[in-house]
């Protein structure tokens, strides 16, 4: 063997991982409560690969093997909440500490966070002191909020529309972003026993 080539092939390995794509920060897409479709930034922990659960009319996962679902890690995404009922949710799934930001008259849960306004008046200059990744929006926010934080290179997520029916689907919804799938499930379908879906 030629003397340098092993450090060709060396050289060549690590060209090649770095450059693999499952090398990079994973994207996660999703589809919010108004059925936009929204590509999220990488968290700053990358997690395990979430569980894919299926859309569910139950709110119910699918059995899966233990040896084959992956253990959760944390999903640290940088998050303003614009609404009261946005980090409750996120509180009742154990994702509450991805926010950085909550809507004036939000409980805080006992975390010192600031208040950035409300759903209808933000507060700019806080949000953009936060560096938010990711901002969640109830479905009435104004497209003038959605405007500004997008040009401010913040993501937008809206809820479902207000109702009883659609509470589930939004607890689904945070799982997803949040990587608290099995946590959201679980809550979602005691929301469905509590108040079980109107027949269509």
């Amino acid at each position: 063997m030629k003397p340098f080539a092993p450090i060709a092939a060396a050289l060549a390995l690590a060209l090649i991982l770095g450059t693999h794509p499952t090398c990079a920060a994973p994207i996660k897409t999703i589809v919010d409560g108004l059925g936009r479709t929204v590509e999220l930034p990488p968290p700053s922990e990358t997690p395990s690969a979430p569980t894919a659960f299926p859309p569910s009319q139950t709110h119910t996962p699918p059995t899966t093997s233990s040896t084959t679902q992956p253990a959760a890690a944390p999903h640290i995404l940088r998050t303003v909440s614009l609404a009261p009922v946005v980090s409750e949710l996120m509180h009742s799934i154990g994702a509450f500490h991805n926010l950085v930001g909550i809507s004036a008259y939000a409980d805080t849960h006992g975390a010192k966070l600031p208040s950035i306004g409300t759903t209808y008046s933000p507060d700019w200059e806080k949000i953009a002191a936060l560096s938010p990744d990711v901002a969640i929006l109830p479905a009435i926010a104004d497209k003038s909020v959605e405007k500004r934080l997008t040009q401010c290179k913040i993501k937008c997520v809206y809820l479902h529309p207000e109702g009883l029916k659609n509470i589930p689907r939004d607890i689904v919804l945070l799982g997803e972003i949040f990587n608290r799938q099995p946590q959201a499930y679980k809550l979602a379908a005691e929301f469905d026993k509590l108040f079980p879906p109107t027949p269509a």
